[in-house]
């Protein structure tokens, strides 16, 4: 009897960038849970940061024969790339995982540029619609319905925690902690200072906050701006007008080594009013510290908060700043909300999520002894 052959998954991404990358952390969590199932599983890519020239290899060099023997190839789609083109003519089973792509009317009034390639890799997204794909939400797994696609399962990010809690813990996350936990209410909102972000109705809120309820609060945007320079000015001049310039706090893109988990652990409220996300991660983050969340409901928002947190429909602004007002000076509401959002995080327990993603890839992968259904989703109370 010939000896049975171990499966390979190997995954690909057009750019690996080093940990705290949102699509890179899943490629480096989806190689532990598929190595630790006892597959073969290697990283392939177009190019990738410095810090991690060791964990991948280049896409160019990938034995397409080794495809044809039973391998999966997992693709882990950001924007269009060439890597496309390279993979769907492999002779083995290709399987998508989108990571979600923000519409281009977003942010076309700021950077043509980036517009058309989000248009672009919408795009090309609908060449690769034969293919069976794995969405991070019911959200990202309905745009990929809408675009022609048939076989989408969902299997959420994998969630680890530890490096940004031990970030917080360092000694430049508690000299800032040390700085700023002073008793003052402190907004923070976690995420790239992007058009579709809508950080100017987070400016609105706080600002009728600060002027209304607590001058002496502060806002703190964590998140760089590549590429929407143009939209942070215009956000620095509002702030100037809204008169709390002084109040709000630029912090950029903040790594690890910076103390990235000091801002949740400073943080009173983290405040939300993205108008589209995939997933969104900055939520959970926010839950994993105990700060209370309250966000707008548009994309997956909902679903990825389910029962934790404040979801609300409407900005109304006043509203949105009495809620913070609320949980400041309600300790019994405010220990029902943290509560509540730690029976979500139960949910996304990691080792379910690794069991789930092994068992979605089995599932498509050649010769499998079943498939899966098509409508298989996740809800908001648990996956």
């Amino acid at each position: 009897m010939a000896a049975s052959m171990t499966m390979a998954v190997h995954q690909f991404i057009p750019y690996l960038h080093a940990p705290g990358d949102a699509a890179a952390d899943q490629v480096y969590a989806f190689q532990q849970a598929f190595k630790e199932h006892g597959f073969e599983s290697e990283i392939y890519a177009l190019g990738g940061d410095p810090e991690v020239s060791e964990v991948w290899q280049p896409a160019s060099e990938y034995d397409f024969a080794r495809a044809s023997q039973g391998a999966v190839l997992l693709y882990h789609y950001v924007i269009g790339s060439p890597m496309t083109a390279m993979l769907k003519s492999n002779p083995g089973r290709l399987i998508l995982y989108y990571h979600s792509i923000t519409p281009p009317e977003f942010v076309a009034p700021f950077h043509r540029g980036v517009a058309d390639s989000m248009a672009a890799g919408r795009e090309e997204l609908r060449t690769l619609c034969h293919v069976p794909a794995i969405a991070a939400s019911d959200y990202s797994r309905s745009e990929l319905i809408e675009m022609g696609f048939e076989q989408v399962s969902v299997v959420p990010l994998v969630l680890n925690f530890d490096r940004l809690h031990e970030s917080a813990e360092t000694s430049v996350g508690q000299a800032l902690v040390g700085r700023y936990a002073d008793g003052r209410v402190n907004w923070v909102t976690v995420g790239r200072i992007a058009p579709n972000k809508r950080c100017e109705d987070t400016l609105k809120a706080f600002a009728y906050y600060h002027r209304l309820v607590d001058s002496t609060s502060r806002l703190f945007f964590v998140g760089g701006d590549r590429h929407f320079e143009a939209y942070q000015f215009n956000l620095r001049r509002m702030a100037e007008r809204l008169g709390i310039d002084d109040s709000v706090h630029w912090c950029g893109w903040v790594s690890y080594d910076e103390g990235f988990g000091a801002y949740y652990q400073l943080a009173s409220v983290f405040v939300y009013m993205s108008e589209h996300e995939g997933f969104c991660m900055p939520l959970l983050e926010a839950m994993s510290f105990d700060v209370p969340v309250i966000a707008y409901g548009a994309g997956a928002i909902p679903s990825t908060m389910g029962r934790g947190g404040v979801l609300f429909r409407l900005k109304r602004y006043e509203i949105i700043a009495g809620l913070v007002d609320l949980l400041q000076n309600d300790a019994s509401l405010k220990r029902r909300l943290v509560a509540a959002q730690r029976r979500r995080l139960t949910q996304f327990a990691s080792e379910g999520i690794r069991e789930r993603l092994v068992w979605t890839v089995k599932g498509y992968a050649p010769n499998a002894p079943k498939t899966l259904e098509k409508e298989q989703v996740c809800s908001d109370d648990g996956y």
